[in-house]
């Protein structure tokens, strides 16, 4: 699972409060779209799409192709586009996740220290 954040140019409409889904069902099957989550506080605006693809590059090309996508196909959107994508750099190797989180045990149910 990649998380790809594509920066779309919506200066001249807000972005509505159901983009997120509304990007979703722009999605093909084929191109591994497993959530979108829409940060219109920004500006850019960002998406973060979480794909499920074999490689960075292709999450990449799979994440803009829906954003331009949703983009084109939205009538209050007319003209918005993708200036940019990419993906947050994460951490791993021994200890952590592959999204860079902290591997950690469970706290000891025995203790005071919870």
């Amino acid at each position: 699972m990649h998380l790809v954040h594509v920066f779309l140019d919506t200066s001249h409409a807000p972005v509505p409060d159901d983009f997120s889904a509304f990007v979703m069902s722009c999605a093909r099957a084929d191109e591994g779209i497993e959530h979108v989550t829409v940060h219109a506080d920004e500006r850019p605006v960002v998406l973060g799409l979480f794909v499920a693809a074999r490689s960075p590059d292709d999450a990449r090309r799979a994440a803009r192709a829906v954003a331009e996508r949703a983009a084109g196909r939205h009538p209050g959107l007319a003209g918005a586009s993708a200036v940019s994508c990419r993906m947050p750099l994460t951490a791993s190797g021994p200890g952590r996740t592959a999204a860079g989180g902290l591997l950690m045990p469970p706290p000891d149910q025995a203790s005071q220290e919870r």
